[in-house]
């Protein structure tokens, strides 16, 4: 009798445990959000405070060991036929634009897109832990306003209005504001298009313009392709 006890108890604590750790599964990936949410208001709130008070970006907080999504693109060839017809040049710098910082996970600034409600930090490097609380630089694209290609990628969240989950609704003219301490940069969008992961001459380089390239998922689930908006300096 106190065996059978046993078993049943037993049996009510392994149930009860298996419907502890489903609830648990169900529920970190929605926590898991609304923290990082949490992380890029708060890191979004200090870059406008140290910026307004010192004119710099305030020291990057969430530097941690970095895992890169993305080779480092050495040999991209030049894609100038791929430009808009009569593209409106982005102005002479009347100085040379600083070089890109190091690998380190460095915050470089904010991008900003209106017509689909976003603003989020940028960082150094394409990364996991970059892109859950922003968007990334990939490593070995040219510098945020340099003549070349600057390319930033960040997650296609499956949240309405978050990161680039809005992207596929971009359209030729729309703009695109990245802030650094020192400077604002407008971009134009002039191209749109869907690419396989593998196509890499979306980071193909310009030798006259300063082109700025967004990446992200197609579709949202599953990703089985790239959705690129391609955009000119226009201001900066």
């Amino acid at each position: 009798m106190r065996s059978d006890k046993h078993k049943e108890r037993k049996r009510r604590y392994i149930s009860l445990a298996l419907v502890l750790c489903g609830l648990m599964v169900m529920v970190y990936p929605h926590a898991a959000q609304v923290y990082n949410d949490y992380r890029m208001q708060s890191l979004l709130n200090d870059i406008d405070r140290s910026v307004s008070q010192t004119g710099a970006l305030p020291e990057d907080r969430s530097t941690v060991r970095y895992r890169e999504l993305t080779e480092l693109f050495e040999d991209v060839g030049q894609y100038e036929d791929q430009l808009p017809e009569d593209p409106e040049p982005a102005p002479a710098p009347t100085e040379p634009p600083p070089p890109a910082p190091k690998p380190t996970g460095a915050l470089l600034g904010t991008i900003s897109i209106e017509k689909i409600g976003v603003r989020m930090p940028v960082f150094y490097g394409a990364t996991d832990a970059n892109m859950a609380i922003g968007a990334g630089l990939i490593e070995g694209t040219s510098a945020i306003g340099e003549v070349g290609n600057a390319a930033i990628a960040a997650h296609r969240s499956r949240k309405y209005g978050r990161q680039f989950n809005r992207l596929d609704e971009m359209e030729p003219g729309d703009l695109i504001v990245v802030e650094t301490a020192a400077r604002k940069y407008t971009y134009r969008v002039y191209k749109k298009h869907i690419v396989l992961p593998t196509d890499i001459s979306v980071l193909n380089r310009s030798r006259t313009h300063a082109v700025l390239t967004l990446v992200t998922c197609e579709p949202i689930y599953p990703a089985t392709h790239r959705l690129i908006v391609h955009a000119v300096l226009i201001d900066g």
